[in-house]
């Protein structure tokens, strides 16, 4: 029971981003294919609509971004690519990848900004020569990490609420009970097992 416990609770805290409608795109002919991606799209337009209210946002250049990237897989799958990259996507994923993409500029700045501050720091310490220039090395290093660490913060709570925003969706505009997770529980007095479910109002 509690090794059943900890494979459930793995796959809870493993679910996968919040999606809209999903392509169904298996069809006998061409142009079947094109009626049912026409059909699909017109569904993720609404569903761009929906989140943008809700983020209080007009996503009308993301929804042209992400035409631009649907047409590129397309003209991908036309030539024969079957990869990953060329299927069709949901507007949800690609929100959810394009929020993600821009966690990686305050990684990188935080990333980079030990260098400079690492060599100013040593050469200001240990050869004790050049100290105005060590400082200001080692100053630009600092704010790369500061830069960095807020860029991070900011484009991490953004994400956050993106996702909090998409579960909503998800949900239905009627439901208010969200799961939250399931974990074993073990008491060694009474030698019991059991688990705890949680849940949000």
């Amino acid at each position: 029971m509690n090794y059943l416990c900890l494979l459930l609770a793995a796959g809870v805290q493993a679910a996968p981003v919040p999606e809209g409608p999903q392509p169904q795109v298996v069809a006998t002919g061409a142009g079947d294919e094109g009626v049912r991606l026409a059909r699909y799209f017109a569904g993720e337009q609404q569903y761009a609509e929906r989140l943008g209210r809700a983020l209080g946002k007009d996503l009308s250049a993301h929804w042209a971004d992400y035409q631009e990237d649907q047409k590129d897989r397309a003209e991908a799958r036309a030539d024969g690519d079957d990869d990953e990259d060329s299927e069709v996507q949901s507007f949800a994923r690609y929100m959810d990848d394009k929020y993600r993409r821009r966690l990686k500029l305050g990684g990188i700045l935080l990333g980079v900004g030990f260098g400079p501050l690492g060599a100013g720091l040593y050469i200001g310490l240990t050869l004790g020569e050049g100290g105005d220039v060590a400082l200001g090395i080692a100053g630009v290093g600092g704010a790369l990490i500061v830069t960095g660490a807020v860029l991070l913060g900011v484009r991490g709570a953004q994400l956050r609420r993106l996702r909090d925003v998409q579960a909503g969706l998800a949900l239905g505009p009627g439901a208010r009970l969200r799961w939250r997770g399931l974990a074993p529980l073990h008491d060694p007095q009474l030698r019991t097992y059991g688990a705890s479910v949680g849940f949000a109002f």
